[in-house]
């Protein structure tokens, strides 16, 4: 097994990622608005006193990112950045009910195209597929995992915050948020990685060779509002630039070049 030490950094103003709803009725005749309405009464006073507020997951750590989340981002962005991995999932923006069509932003930043569905491509290889409906192939189990990424709580006193957001009809939110120069920490754990694959995970976290790393998209309103969304991995491993050289050689061609910080 090898195992590689990330930490994650905010540079944007805010990072949200989902969480937990919180309701609370804070107003001075909250009694007497919650007992009327649950006698039948008019639910719009109610509503009206109702304080929502997104939380940040955490556990007895600090406020944490699940490792499925990482792993999600990496692997979307080789499926989107690699021109031989087949084609992501489509990506959709929910109203209400409904669902919408990807952002524009989203859409302007990965002009995604179409590509057919590959029998084995590197990414599959090393992040496993389920079983085809065609039954050609078998399911693969993935070969890379990261762990959980965590702001230790003695961090999130100074790093977390709320702020309101608007909702689509006008609802008013607030959401807990990671501040800008909180420092998330983690690993990834691969098992018999090769250096080229390395490499890969590497690019997918946005390493760009001599100790730089560019900006990657994470979390809620990435697409939508400049102030959130931005992070930047790093890593003390010290073979991190023979791997990436080993996989600019194998894929240089193969990349499509993106800057995720968009304007």
């Amino acid at each position: 097994m090898t195992k590689i030490g990330l930490r994650l950094t905010v540079v944007s103003d805010y990072l949200h990622f989902s969480g937990v709803e919180d309701y609370s009725v804070t107003h001075v005749d909250a009694q007497r608005i919650i007992d009327e309405f649950l006698r039948g009464g008019d639910p719009r006073e109610l509503l009206g006193k109702v304080r929502r507020v997104m939380k940040l997951p955490r556990d007895k750590r600090g406020v944490v990112i699940p490792g499925n989340t990482i792993r999600g981002m990496a692997r979307s962005r080789l499926e989107l950045l690699l021109r031989s991995a087949d084609y992501p999932a489509t990506q959709y923006r929910v109203r209400g009910d409904q669902r919408a069509g990807p952002s524009a932003t989203y859409m302007n930043l990965f002009k995604p195209r179409f590509k057919p569905q590959k029998a084995i491509s590197c990414v599959k290889d090393l992040f496993g597929e389920a079983t085809r409906k065609d039954g050609n192939e078998e399911a693969r189990a993935s070969r890379v995992m990261f762990s959980d990424f965590v702001l230790p709580s003695a961090e999130a006193e100074k790093y977390v915050s709320l702020e309101e957001k608007s909702l689509p009809r006008g609802m008013p939110i607030e959401i807990e948020v990671a501040k800008k120069g909180a420092i998330f920490e983690g690993f990834m754990l691969g098992d018999g990685l090769s250096k080229f694959e390395i490499g890969m995970l590497a690019f997918a976290l946005g390493y760009a060779g001599r100790g730089q790393w560019k900006v990657r998209l994470l979390g809620m309103y990435k697409y939508s509002d400049k102030q959130y969304g931005r992070v930047r991995f790093s890593s003390d491993y010290a073979e991190l630039d023979s791997c990436y050289e080993e996989f600019m050689k194998r894929c240089g061609t193969d990349i499509v070049w993106v800057e995720e910080d968009w304007k």
